[in-house]
């Protein structure tokens, strides 16, 4: 029984690491923009307790649309408890950073 239960846990701990490289490689390879702003706030966890959305809600905005995610956007109802509370942390979280403008902002694009 002891073997079956160290397997099993092994299993577990390989698959976990597993999904934890592919997702680390993923959002190592080009970052969209909400994993930007995740990162600049520390991270799921912090995104998810600064906006009262799950973890898992959070992972989501990083994923593609094909995947069941928001395509790398954050919904705006969640923009605005974001700064606010960004900017209680000392966090420089701006509301340009919720959009991907060029280098040189709006001016850029005029």
């Amino acid at each position: 029984m002891l073997l079956k239960a160290q397997g099993w846990a092994i299993a577990f701990f390989a698959l976990t690491s597993h999904c934890v490289l592919r997702n680390n490689q993923r959002m190592a390879q080009s970052p969209n923009i909400a994993q930007r702003i995740i990162n600049k706030c520390g991270g799921p966890h912090a995104v998810a307790q600064m906006t009262g959305a799950s973890v898992s809600r959070v992972y989501r905005w990083t994923y593609a649309k094909a995947r069941g995610g928001t395509g790398g956007v954050i919904p705006a109802r969640h923009h605005r408890p974001l700064l606010s509370e960004a900017r209680k942390r000392g966090i420089d979280l701006r509301p340009e950073d919720f959009f991907d403008l060029p280098p040189g902002g709006v001016e850029a694009r005029r």
